[in-house]
């Protein structure tokens, strides 16, 4: 934003001017989410409606959809093409948005990398997606991760990943004690970062305890669906 207002005044460029006038908050684009997903996931949704619609005739996806429906399980869901459809105009890149830019025409969310904005909630839905491939494969020939074990537990975490792979043991202490790739707040990709030097970033986006409530409601039956499923419960996970 500040290279195309480059020849702005120079009150514009602070953070703060932006922030007032030209971004939405993460409040707002969570709120138009929570709206968009809890409609579009009911029961008999367009998720439901729409996956069904391009998914249930292939020959690979049909007995899933009709032994679902024969023991009352929820639909298969196919989240991005189900609920966040394509552009709805010029200046309304998704219909999730739509009323937003209605009510402010001055700020901007046509932004570079649409998908980070796009499925601030939906990414965190991890069953969705999931369900799929354990439709598709037999338990045990699946394997899920926690990002905290691989943090917390790197050592015995790899050792599970290199058992469930059939590998040699090996004993991987001396390499996950030396660092780790991909520390956080895009640092470390290439590179190992020492673990004293692992960067942490504090959770200081703004967000109403009504509205961080209303998220976690929302998102409670699909955790409880996910970790029913992988027979796992995560670290960041409360019943």
């Amino acid at each position: 934003m500040r290279k195309k207002d480059s020849k702005a005044e120079a009150k514009y460029s602070s953070d703060e001017w932006y922030e007032k006038n030209k971004i939405f908050s993460f409040d707002e684009l969570v709120k138009a989410e929570l709206k968009l997903l809890k409609a579009c996931l009911a029961p008999g949704g367009n998720a439901e409606r729409s996956s069904s619609k391009r998914y249930s005739t292939k020959e690979w996806a049909a007995p899933i959809f009709e032994r679902r429906q024969a023991k009352g399980l929820p639909g298969m869901i196919s989240l991005d093409e189900s609920c966040y459809g394509k552009r709805v105009s010029n200046a309304v890149p998704r219909r999730q948005w739509q009323e937003l830019v209605e009510d402010q025409p001055h700020k901007e969310i046509d932004v570079e990398n649409l998908h980070l904005v796009q499925s601030l909630v939906g990414r965190s839905i991890y069953v969705l997606p999931l369900e799929w491939w354990y439709a598709l494969y037999p338990m045990k020939d699946l394997h899920v991760v926690c990002s905290e074990d691989l943090r917390y537990r790197a050592s015995r975490t790899m050792s599970n990943v290199s058992d469930f792979l059939g590998l040699p043991s090996f004993d991987f202490t001396n390499i996950t004690n030396a660092g780790i790739y991909n520390s956080g707040a895009h640092t470390g990709y290439d590179k190992i970062t020492e673990w004293d030097k692992t960067v942490y970033v504090p959770d200081n986006i703004p967000i109403s305890d009504e509205l961080r409530k209303e998220y976690m409601d929302f998102l409670k039956p699909y955790n409880e669906r996910l970790f029913q499923m992988t027979g796992q419960n995560c670290d960041w996970y409360e019943i």
